[in-house]
């Protein structure tokens, strides 16, 4: 595939093309967001799932300078949608306002309505770039909304200070109440995990660790809460260095080294309400802790009070929402 609209030509993404994007996007936005080689390699031509047309390259005059990502569910993942997102749309700041980036979603909206997509939403997706438009981004946000995506819903990623965590003892408390612990997930455990995750919260969670799995993600980095011998509890880690990166880290450079995240975490529906929640919390990102990790980002969360808790406050902010089409 490509499109041709003067000096401008939009073409899938390539490998020799990933060194490029990774300069492109850095220049536009990597004060923010700095990319890593290896998170866009591993969010694009390195992703299982990724099909041919979701990644776009713009080249002006011979040069990569802009970079757009749009995708949804391949027909065979379970719990498909007919849903696509918009996950990123850069252009280099030296042809910025020149229609190039307007080309680029052009060309993304159009590969996902092919596919029989009829809503399409600005953030999220199988990268998880983002969880919605960054409200530090203002002409991002305008530039979305000029394209007719109704943004209402705004999430955040939130900061914590492992090193400052206060230590409650409700959360001994609540963990001794229920007769629970929090380990690690061993290699073995991991099928119970999975069946965990399809049976409490059954979707993109489920559908994400497998599909991370695949890539080359380790068990330990999965914190199980257990009681009465079942696992009743999950809180995904990760460090800057882990072997798949989650969304959590993404953005580690912004913040300096030996940074970690945390997310999804859930808890059984029949457990809630004993703050075992809490306590899964806790002693999943005390593993963090004792893995190096001195702060942690859990990202695309509303729950602010909760996580509060322990120490953590608003980082970013992002809107999110859909353009339908036709």
């Amino acid at each position: 595939m490509g499109t041709q609209l003067g000096k401008l030509e939009i073409r899938p993404l390539r490998l020799d093309d990933e060194i490029d994007v990774v300069g492109v996007w850095n220049r536009a936005m990597g004060d923010l967001f700095p990319l890593r080689p290896r998170l866009l390699h591993q969010t694009t031509l390195g992703d299982p799932d990724l099909q041919e047309g979701d990644a776009l390259v713009a080249w002006v005059e011979g040069r990569p300078r802009g970079f757009a990502l749009a995708r949804s569910w391949p027909p065979h993942a379970a719990h498909g949608e007919a849903q696509g997102w918009l996950e990123a749309v850069v252009v280099d700041p030296e042809v910025q306002r020149r229609g190039f980036g307007t080309a680029l979603a052009d060309e993304a909206e159009r590969h996902l309505a092919a596919q029989g997509i009829t809503a399409i939403w600005a953030g999220g997706g199988p990268a998880m770039f983002f969880p919605g438009v960054c409200t530090e981004l203002q002409a991002g946000l305008h530039f979305v909304e000029r394209r007719g995506y109704a943004l209402f819903h705004r999430t955040h990623d939130l900061l914590g200070d492992l090193d400052a965590m206060p230590c409650l003892s409700r959360v001994d408390a609540a963990l001794e109440a229920a007769g629970a612990e929090v380990r690690p997930c061993a290699e073995d455990e991991w099928e119970a995990a999975e069946a965990f995750l399809e049976r409490e919260f059954p979707g993109t969670w489920p559908r994400d660790r497998r599909r991370h799995r695949r890539m080359g993600a380790p068990a330990h980095e999965i914190y199980l809460l257990w009681a009465k011998g079942e696992i009743i509890g999950l809180a995904q880690t990760y460090t800057d260095q882990s072997p798949v990166l989650g969304p959590s880290v993404y953005w580690a450079p912004a913040l300096g080294a030996a940074e970690g995240g945390l997310g999804p975490i859930g808890l059984a529906e029949e457990w809630r309400g004993r703050g075992l929640g809490l306590a899964l919390l806790a002693r999943a990102l005390e593993g963090l802790q004792s893995r190096g990790a001195h702060r942690a980002v859990i990202d695309w969360t509303e729950l602010t009070g909760f996580y509060g808790i322990l120490g953590f406050r608003v980082w970013r902010s992002y809107l999110l929402g859909p353009r339908v089409l036709g």
